[in-house]
């Protein structure tokens, strides 16, 4: 599925919701996540890949370790949900708790979003 080096190489093609924590046990970030992915339907609709971050590295919806860079720095201290756009944007970042209605709310309010649900 993840087959990028960075995540600048999902602009114009995928939303990317990243669910940070300060270890890699994901204590705070899994229950998030699994929110979303309870939510299938929703988030294959809003094109939104979902990955986890701790520690400087990213892991993908399963747990499993990605070779995945980005230039953005997220602060090791910071656990909460980073939303970016298509264009690459950071659009939204809170920290726990975030419901998943509320990012999907951000996302269908957002230009590229509503000429998407046109077609």
């Amino acid at each position: 599925m993840l087959y990028s080096q960075d995540l600048s190489d999902f602009k114009w093609k995928n939303r990317v919701v990243i669910f940070t924590d300060s270890d890699q046990k994901f204590s705070k970030a899994k229950p998030a996540m699994l929110a979303f992915k309870s939510q299938e339907k929703e988030v294959e609709e809003r094109a939104l890949l979902l990955l986890l971050y701790a520690q400087g590295s990213f892991y993908d919806d399963n747990g499993a370790l990605l070779s995945l860079q980005s230039e953005r720095l997220i602060k090791p201290s910071f656990e909460g949900v980073i939303l970016l756009g298509k264009d690459g944007g950071v659009k939204f970042k809170e920290p726990y708790p975030v419901k998943a209605e509320t990012i999907f709310n951000l996302i269908d309010s957002m230009p590229m979003r509503r000429a998407e649900m046109k077609y």
